[in-house]
């Protein structure tokens, strides 16, 4: 499971350029081919082989691409408005992990893993439809016709530089000077250069100061640079691989992997968590739906509190972090089973504001033209930070033979982003009151 979402998110920097290019209802259709084919032969897979080309490549990729297609859609669609859409959209994601395991647990009792799996193909085939939906913004946006009425009047009343009187003026004062021109044609400034040309080559060949062939390595040199140049130049345009010279974008991303990778992990260690606790099955059961059901909850709601608090995206995600954190931190000190219910609880509030508000602050800070490539990127770090990060806590988990060592790192992990966002976040705020102040100063003066 590590390794397919790592390969989910390697694939997203080819995301970038794909949506760019193609447009998310493309890229959504693509991926809906790619789900649908790799889940059914996921189904007729016998081995573990293959059950990583089926499953962890070709499905992989395609929910990866439908991930980034349907959230690129959704920030193109709404601007005032996002955190409310991507609060709706996230809402009735969250009610498939609630739903889907009863329905697949009856699959599987009547119809085995292959069967299973088999209508799971047919329910991805929906995708299509779904993707069929994402019309371009374009296609809906009105025109506006903007009348400037006093540029109008200056151009009728003085004509410009270029315009049609003034280059028939100019065009018959010519004519006329060409007319009494009584001078011989002047020589042309090519036949002058040509000339030169032939006098300087028969000159070369006479005092023999023709460069040597040798003299002609450093120009191929200099061709092969710049063809190299050029091949890296198309690497960076195709990529948009300028965003890394933006420190704040930098900043971010690096910070989010670290997040993600906090919170992916601990989503997929906790029921071995729950199961070290001495938890039954049953338990375990109602434990996650505890989380899924708050997480559900407080989704919906998020939208609503960052805009009470007037906040943006990334400093409510900041918050998300903390009561992560928090919740984290609380399994570490209750072992009874009604006590981590109600840490289960505390924990679905702090993943529903996350999971809303880690979607919206790249959205918020890179341009909509640009947003393709920054998730492609941002994903492309997930992953390394995925496939690095997942056998670094199975090792702690071997060697110290606990999952509670496991919550210490990745509330620590967790940390190292609020530490990385904050300094920065406070000096841009100090540098724009440092701005607005200026700026009344001189209104003063004024």
């Amino acid at each position: 499971m590590n390794s397919s979402a790592a390969i989910s998110m390697f694939c997203g920097i080819f995301n970038g350029p794909l949506l760019r290019h193609f447009g998310y209802r493309k890229v959504a259709l693509v991926s809906a081919c790619l789900t649908t084919f790799g889940v059914l032969l996921t189904a007729r897979a016998n081995s573990f082989l293959q059950y990583i080309l089926t499953y962890g490549l070709i499905t992989s990729y395609g929910m990866g691409m439908s991930i980034s297609a349907y959230s690129i859609a959704v920030s193109s669609y709404f601007k005032e408005k996002r955190a409310k859409a991507m609060g709706y959209a996230m809402t009735i994601s969250g009610i498939g992990p609630i739903i889907m395991p009863q329905i697949f647990s009856y699959l599987l009792w009547s119809y085995g893993a292959t069967g299973t799996l088999t209508i799971v193909a047919g329910i991805a085939t929906h995708t299509f439809f779904s993707g069929l939906l994402l019309q371009p913004v374009k296609w809906h946006m009105k025109e506006k016709v903007v009348e400037d009425c006093e540029e109008d009047k200056l151009l009728h009343e003085e004509p410009y530089y270029g315009s049609t009187s003034s280059r028939r003026r100019r065009h018959s004062e010519g004519v006329s000077e060409d007319k009494g021109n009584l001078l011989p044609k002047p020589t042309l400034p090519s036949e002058e250069i040509r000339t030169d040309n032939i006098n300087e080559d028969l000159n070369g060949k006479l005092n023999g100061i023709y460069p040597d062939e040798d003299d002609k390595k450093p120009i191929i040199e200099e061709q092969k640079e710049s063809l190299l140049k050029r091949i890296g130049k198309y690497l960076v345009d195709l990529f948009d691989l300028t965003l890394l010279k933006d420190p704040v974008y930098v900043n971010i991303m690096i910070g989010m992997s670290f997040a993600i990778f906090a919170e992916m992990n601990f989503s997929l260690l906790t029921p071995f968590i729950m199961q070290d606790y001495g938890l039954e099955t049953q338990e375990i059961a109602t434990f996650m739906s505890t989380v899924s059901i708050a997480d559900i909850c407080f989704r919906f709601i998020a939208p609503y509190v960052s805009e009470f608090f007037k906040q943006s995206s990334r400093p409510m995600f900041l918050w998300a972090l903390v009561l992560l954190i928090l919740s984290r931190s609380s399994l570490l000190c209750f072992e009874a089973y009604y006590a981590l219910l109600a840490c289960a609880f505390f924990l679905g509030i702090a993943k529903g504001f996350r999971t809303v508000y880690w979607s919206l602050v790249i959205p918020d800070y890179v341009p909509i033209e640009r947003l393709a490539a920054a998730a492609g990127m941002q994903s492309t770090f997930n992953s390394i930070f995925m496939w690095v990060g997942g056998s670094f806590l199975g090792f702690i988990r071997d060697v110290l033979g606990s999952f509670k060592y496991c919550i210490i790192v990745i509330n620590a992990v967790t940390f190292i982003t609020i530490v990385m966002w904050i300094p920065e976040l406070a000096y841009r705020k100090w540098r724009l009151r440092r701005e607005n102040a200026v700026t009344r100063d001189v209104e003063d003066v004024k």
